[in-house]
């Protein structure tokens, strides 16, 4: 899952959007306009949402999630791992 929204570290402005995988994309115009409503008018989604998306959501703290990047061995010559 994507992780998406302010650093949990509090750094002023900075925000996360970053791990779609292949529906970057597709997602874009979405996430554009959820980081602009949050950032800029202060609308923040529901607090389910916010835990889900978090940098600091259970299964990143755990270390185990399915998006964990493949080793060199494991990825085809070319092809990028998020």
């Amino acid at each position: 899952a994507p992780i998406l929204g302010p650093d949990p570290k509090g750094a002023p402005a900075l925000f996360y959007a970053l791990g779609h995988y292949r529906n970057g994309v597709l997602f874009a115009p979405a996430t554009a306009r959820l980081l602009c409503d949050w950032m800029l008018e202060g609308r923040a989604p529901s607090s389910d949402f916010v835990r889900a998306f978090s940098r600091r959501r259970a299964s990143l703290a755990s270390g185990g999630h399915s998006g964990q990047a493949a080793s060199a061995a494991e990825t085809p010559a070319g092809s990028f791992v998020n």
